[in-house]
């Protein structure tokens, strides 16, 4: 499926849309799935001699997880591509007119990012090709955002179709203006490690893959289910094989919400038994992705035993957009924030700024209540003294 546009005389671009069935070298098993075969879609965006790929990645369908399919992106990509027709026309009429909604395209971004993006220039007659390469993407980035608002379907639907088009987007504005993501973006680029997924499966097979993933890196993500004999057993597999010292910090498991608050505090007395913890990094998504108050009080207890073993609890498929953040501080230490989920850069940017600000007002009220706490000390307390001043600080901050 393909649509073409003109933006300016002579510069014309084109959309394409392909299904991208990926065969996987085994079967990939979570607590909810397993796969063999995973269906993609690939988005091309086609800009003059420029060209730019984003893909979407479709897991099976979870509600309020993952909730496009191969269908979804096909509706999204024609919805976004008649809006974008439209908005090219007018910018091939007059760019001017255009102005006011390519200028706004990263308006919600927080203003960190995208620090060279922002500036949008008048385009002239003599203005140079790549001027009006950057122009049109623009133009494709402001009928992305139109047509989001005015998508008639699930506002979850569009999001990971709007995050393979966006990526599109960026890959064609970073070969035309040299500049690899990152430093679009406004970040400064260092190598990272990554993880390899192990896949919930047979015992041998799980080893198998270990093996293969370990020819490019130590960081092994292990996929666990609700059945906790089983996972002992995973684990103590996969941990016989490797010396400890060697991986130290450097698995996660990932439960993908099957685990209640009790399992999951087996799971970490068993940590403790098998000497283990030392290997884990984190716990990605333990508890369900709809939780009852009751079931959240129920967890802050794991999140700070687990705090207490040095390791950490990740959320992942509870976190969708900027507005799930403030739910999960009290049962997670971090969040990962994935494109498809969350719309794609710049709307996964805003939720890293939501969760900056709400770093930062907590920092704030632990240093009001604090500053407040002794106040209340010295102006009360006549047998307060500045040499007791770190005890009485340490009875604020329990508090």
């Amino acid at each position: 499926m393909k649509q073409q546009f003109e933006f300016f005389p002579g510069l014309a671009g084109s959309f394409e849309l392909q299904p991208y069935p990926l065969k996987l070298r085994s079967a990939f098993g979570t607590s909810h799935s397993s796969t063999s075969v995973r269906h993609n879609v690939l988005f091309t965006l086609r800009l003059a001699e420029f060209e730019g790929v984003g893909e979407a990645g479709l897991p099976p369908k979870k509600p309020g997880v993952y909730e496009a399919d191969v269908e979804d992106c096909t509706a999204a990509f024609e919805h976004f591509t008649a809006e974008l027709a439209a908005q090219a026309g007018r910018c091939l009429r007059d760019p001017d007119s255009q102005r006011a909604d390519v200028s706004a395209v990263f308006a919600d971004t927080p203003a960190v990012y995208f620090p060279h993006l922002r500036q949008c220039a008048k385009i002239e007659e003599d203005s140079s090709l790549e001027q009006k390469c950057e122009y049109s993407l623009r133009v494709c980035l402001a009928a992305l955002d139109s047509s989001q608002r005015a998508w008639p379907g699930s506002p979850a639907a569009f999001r990971a179709p709007k995050s393979a088009l966006e990526s599109a987007i960026f890959d064609c504005w970073g070969k035309v203006t040299s500049a690899p993501l990152y430093q679009m973006v406004g970040l400064v680029g260092r190598l990272v490690p990554f993880y390899c997924t192990v896949s919930l499966n047979a015992i041998p097979d799980m080893i198998r893959v270990a093996e293969f993933n370990e020819q490019y890196s130590k960081y092994s993500k292990i996929k666990l289910g609700p059945d906790m004999t089983q996972n002992k057993s995973i684990l103590k597999a996969l941990a016989a094989r490797v010396d400890h010292e060697s991986v130290r910090k450097s698995w996660s498991i990932d439960a993908n919400a099957a685990w209640t608050a009790e399992l999951a505090l087996q799971f970490l007395s068993f940590l403790q038994e098998q000497k283990l913890g030392e290997l884990i990094f984190m716990v990605e998504q333990p508890f369900p992705v709809h939780l009852s108050a009751a079931e959240q009080v129920a967890w802050i207890p794991v999140k700070k035993a687990y705090g207490d073993e040095g390791i950490f609890i990740f959320a992942d498929e509870s976190v969708r957009t900027k507005s799930d953040i403030p739910t999960l501080a009290g049962i997670a230490h971090g969040v990962n924030i994935k494109l498809e989920k969350a719309g794609g850069f710049r709307d996964a940017l805003q939720g890293v700024g939501y969760l900056f600000f709400w770093i930062f007002f907590l920092l704030m009220l632990f240093f009001v209540l604090f500053f407040f706490s002794f106040w209340t000390v010295w102006v009360l307390s006549p047998s307060f003294s500045f040499s007791s001043l770190s005890q009485q600080c340490c009875c604020c901050c329990c508090c």
